[in-house]
Parts: structure tokens; sequence; C-alpha cells
């Protein structure tokens, strides 16, 4: 069984995010599916590093969807491409809480983790001055 580890990614370590992924997520966008207390809070991160490790499979990939936490719903953002073992992608959270749905996997691998690291801190500079 899938499980998620919500939380906030800490600025200079990789973080496990998810594990035991063995199928791709439900379609189905609702909290049913995705609650929100299983996010990963980017707090801080203008975005993110996202990738996987396969246990098994042959040239296995995958491709994460990034849900983003808006008000009382998710909104989608686009998906990777295809990501192989070591491979990773920057997505651009905004400092906002994420569930990294996996959209689709190839090759077989028995399960799949998902880890995520900060690619670029959120810089709040203040007001303009006009």
């Amino acid at each position: 069984m899938a499980i998620t580890k919500p939380g906030a990614i800490a600025e200079a370590a990789t973080t496990e995010v998810r594990t035991d992924v063995a199928a791709a997520d439900s379609t189905t966008i609702n909290d049913g599916n995705f609650p929100p207390a299983n996010a990963v809070d980017t707090a801080g991160s203008k975005s993110v590093h996202v990738f996987c490790r396969f246990n098994g499979g042959t040239a296995p990939t995958v491709t994460i969807e990034p849900l983003i936490r808006c008000g009382n719903g998710w909104v989608k953002l686009a998906q990777t491409a295809a990501l192989a073992e070591g491979v990773a992608a920057t997505i651009n959270t905004f400092g906002r809480k994420v569930f990294f749905r996996v959209h689709a996997i190839t090759g077989a691998p028995t399960n799949l983790d998902v880890f995520c690291s900060v690619a670029e801190p959120l810089v709040y500079d203040g007001p303009k001055q006009g």
C-alpha cells in the first residue's frame, strides 16, 4: 500500500514524500482521493525538484502531476515528462501545499518512491516603491 508522508521539506535536504507506490493514482481529483492532510508543505520554496526511485521493472518511468492546494480544492499543474531513475523535474510550487500525484507508470516496476527537495527558495522583497 502506498504511504504518503505529509509535512514540510527541509531547505537543504531531500525528503521522501511517498513510498511503495505500485500504480497510478485516481484520475478523480477530490479530497477523498487526495486528502489535504497528506500534502507536502513547500512553504518557503518557489520551486522544488521531484524525482523517483524504482524497485524492479524494465527501464521504468513515471509522470507526476502536481496538485496544488488553493482554497478549498486542488488545482492541477502541468504533468512532468516521463522521469526515469535519477532524473528530476522542477515544479514551481510558490510555497503552497502540494500532492505529487502519480499520473502514469511504465516499465512494470514493483513499486516506486517519490522524493523532493527545494530547488529555489521563495524570496519576498516587500512592497515595491513607486
